[in-house]
């Protein structure tokens, strides 16, 4: 299992004032506000804790917990901008976090898989509106595939489950292939485990 989270760092200055009264209580936990009062750049701390926490979200609904809205629930804690950890519902996740002047991208897995080998792809994303994004992003990862795996771009499938998790199809047939898309502004990723 993996999960992924991309943040389009002009349009999260654009969208959301995280400065305002009430928004750091309401996602963040006493420890992470200190470590974003206490950041060089408390908002390139916001996004990557926001990226941490929502990659890991990812996990927790692929391995059958029932969505909830209360990113207080996971804590995350950083060794640096690009390593860190989340906990969760007695659960340990590793985060790494890329950190780029145009996007911040992060990749969670459970702390226990911490070995397994996984592949992610950042790309632009020029079409609008948000529907599109996301068959651009499927488009993306289909083509990645049938360059992976000499596959025939036109019997891959990605379809979501009731719960929302991507699965891949390929001529009909469920691959287990654990996988996580995410898209934001005007960027997309997606994160894959391969063998």
């Amino acid at each position: 299992m993996i999960g992924n989270d991309i943040v389009d760092i002009s349009l999260a200055k654009k969208q959301s004032d995280w400065q305002r009264r009430g928004f750091l209580d309401k996602i963040f936990t006493c420890a992470e506000q200190e470590q974003i009062a206490s950041a060089i750049n408390p908002f390139q701390m916001v996004w990557t804790m926001w990226s941490m926490k929502e990659s890991t979200y990812k996990v927790l609904i692929q391995k059958g917990y029932k969505r909830f809205n209360n990113p207080r629930k996971l804590e995350c804690a950083l060794d640096s901008l690009y390593k860190g950890g989340v906990s969760a519902f007695d659960e340990q996740f590793i985060t790494s976090t890329q950190q780029h002047s145009d996007y911040i991208f992060t990749t969670a897995k459970l702390l226990a898989h911490s070995k397994t080998s996984t592949q992610s792809k950042v790309f632009s994303l020029d079409v609008d509106p948000s529907d599109l994004r996301s068959k651009a992003a499927y488009q993306e990862l289909k083509q990645y595939l049938t360059l992976l795996k000499g596959w025939n771009l036109d019997s891959l499938k990605v379809k979501k489950t009731i719960r929302g998790v991507p699965q891949i199809f390929y001529n009909n047939t469920y691959l287990e292939i654990p996988l996580s898309l995410t898209h934001h502004g005007k960027f997309g990723a997606f994160s894959i485990t391969v063998n």
